[in-house]
């Protein structure tokens, strides 16, 4: 299957993201917004970031210009998808908003266009239900910042066909990711599963006042985390040997935490209004904290990873 036009929908976190590295990869992009406040907002975002990778080195200036040019902004869904090949929703994660999009993308979209969904762990048989193509729906969960982070996971709804999955990791290799196929329907991929299952484990340490939420991050920070920036989980266990491996989970896993929702703390703080750093306080007060310089040094890493491929 020929992929000359992809279409994202969204303007919020991910989107302009997507969209960037799609018109990076070469290709005719149009990126819908529900309205046109929206859309300038994305766009904006979008901008900023080709300007961060120019202030790298990552970009020239002519290749910033050729990158937006590439890029049609618009409200009309049924305009931005003419003559789609392939479609990337990345709109709120909601099931019933992503079930009545499929569905209305599924009447406006040509007949061989895949719909493709951002969603960080819904399940693509259920966003594919409504619509009378669920063999050419899938998920392509990009992490976030998506023009940044290499992974996308590539996966699967019960109905999704070899074909689709196929194209869906070429068009990923194309982009320039490192894509994985998540073999089944499953909630959260893969990342996701590793990570919140983490994050279980943070949050009922610090509810249980076992430890800090600084102190947390600091454990992260100066042991597994640099780590696994160069080893993998697999590899690490390799390295280590299945028979301690084995030893260590016989009295360990009992006693982890095996909550099935979320923790008290995090209710308190969502009645509190802290809700992180977009509302200037979380497990950090971000009124004291600089937060551009946070999110500089999460790019950071990546940021050298282009550059270096770029040499």
């Amino acid at each position: 299957m020929d992929i000359n036009k992809i279409v994202v929908i969204g303007t919020g976190v991910m989107g302009p993201g997507i969209a960037l590295q799609a018109a990076w990869a070469g290709y005719d992009v149009a990126i819908i917004g529900r309205s046109t406040a929206s859309v300038e907002n994305g766009m904006s975002s979008l901008v900023n970031a080709t300007n961060e990778l120019t202030d790298h080195g990552i970009l020239t200036m002519e290749e910033k210009s050729e990158i937006i040019s590439r890029i049609t902004p618009t409200t009309s869904l049924r305009e931005g998808v003419e003559n789609a090949d392939y479609v990337i929703e990345s709109v709120i994660e909601d099931l019933e908003v992503k079930q009545a999009l499929f569905a209305r993308l599924d009447e406006i979209c040509p007949a061989h266009t895949v719909l493709a969904t951002n969603t960080s762990g819904l399940s693509p048989t259920e966003i594919a239900a409504r619509t009378k193509r669920p063999e050419r729906v899938v998920a392509t969960h990009f992490w976030n910042p998506p023009h940044l982070v290499p992974l996308v996971e590539v996966g699967r709804g019960n109905e999704t066909s070899r074909d689709t999955v196929e194209v869906s990791y070429k068009l990923m290799e194309s982009l320039g990711k490192q894509p994985v196929i998540v073999q089944k329907d499953i909630l959260g991929f893969i990342g996701n599963r590793l990570q919140h299952a983490m994050f279980r484990e943070a949050l009922s340490l610090v509810e249980k006042g076992v430890i800090t939420p600084q102190d947390i991050d600091k454990v992260v920070l100066n042991s597994f985390g640099p780590r696994y920036s160069v080893i993998g989980v697999m590899e690490y266990m390799d390295m280590t040997g299945a028979d301690l491996n084995k030893s260590v989970h016989s009295y360990l896993l009992r006693d982890l935490d095996n909550s099935e929702s979320s923790f008290t703390i995090e209710h308190e703080m969502v009645r509190n209004g802290e809700l992180g750093m977009k509302t200037g306080k979380g497990f950090y007060d971000w009124k004291r904290r600089d937060p551009h310089e946070a999110l500089q040094r999460r790019n950071r890493p990546f940021i050298e990873r282009l550059k270096l491929k770029k040499e």
